[in-house]
């Protein structure tokens, strides 16, 4: 198959113009073995952009994947980190209120206190970060289609 050439001029011989054509002038209509050759060409063509967007997939879902592990194992040393900070933190304030003759009970309560609403606080902030999270973006772009989204930041 030669590809379309679509600066013909005048001084461009045709296939018409050239001896041997398969096809003369008035026209003819194409044989069976060229019809045959044209879609066995045309399915060759479309088995091979199938194979390419198969091994496209395969190398995005390595990466998704590759990803998901990557993010896993930065947020679960972030998690610990953070426990050990915050740990290291609430020793330092008992350690401070105790030294300042504060009753026991008091420091307890306090920092019971503290805790459930830095609690509280973390778990609306996650609830609101999994509403904005969804699978709609692969999907969308699986099937090609884009949707306008609405952002409430």
């Amino acid at each position: 198959m030669q590809p379309a050439n679509n600066n013909m001029s005048a001084d461009t011989p045709q296939d018409t113009d050239l001896p041997g054509s398969e096809h003369d002038a008035s026209g003819a209509e194409p044989t069976v073995e060229e019809i045959v050759e044209l879609a066995t060409d045309a399915l060759h063509a479309k088995q091979y952009e199938w194979s390419v967007k198969w091994e496209w997939v395969k190398a995005e879902t390595r990466l998704v994947r590759k990803s998901i592990l990557v993010t896993a194992l930065a947020t679960l040393g972030a998690f610990m980190l953070a426990c050990c900070c915050w740990l290291l933190l609430n020793i330092g304030i008992v350690a401070g209120l105790h030294s300042l003759l504060v009753p026991d009970l008091a420091i307890i309560g306090g920092l019971l206190l503290l805790n459930g609403f830095l609690c509280w606080v973390a778990w609306q902030t996650a609830k609101r970060a999994l509403t904005l999270i969804s699978l709609s973006g692969i999907a969308e772009a699986a099937l090609g289609t884009h949707s306008k989204r609405n952002c409430d930041d």
